[in-house]
């Protein structure tokens, strides 16, 4: 069985932030599986969802072959784009990255 590594985020979006804007945030995860080769999958969730106890407003999951994948991501400036626009509207992110 074949291990993939994890990135998931999940977000509570600053206040009145236009749905526009989260359409746009997924939009443009969901393109860099286009412009980042490392990228295995994006997988969009949004709606509330929990972790450990906690709702959150939306998440995504990007998965990768390897953690070693998940580092150059990190660095590539198509990524960097979109993480800042998230950092833009967001008010809360938190990050889990796992092998599974």
């Amino acid at each position: 069985m074949e291990n993939y590594f994890y990135h998931d985020v999940y977000m509570n979006f600053k206040d009145k932030i236009p749905k526009e804007d989260i359409k746009k945030m997924y939009s443009q995860m969901e393109n860099l599986k286009n412009k980042i080769p490392q990228i295995t999958s994006v997988k969009i969730h949004n709606e509330p969802c929990n972790l450990e106890g906690k709702i959150y407003q939306g998440m995504f999951k990007v998965v990768f072959p390897d953690e070693k994948s998940e580092q150059e991501y990190q660095e590539n400036p198509e990524h960097e784009k979109v993480s800042e626009f998230i950092q833009k509207i967001s008010k809360e992110i938190t990050v889990k990255n796992y092998l599974n």
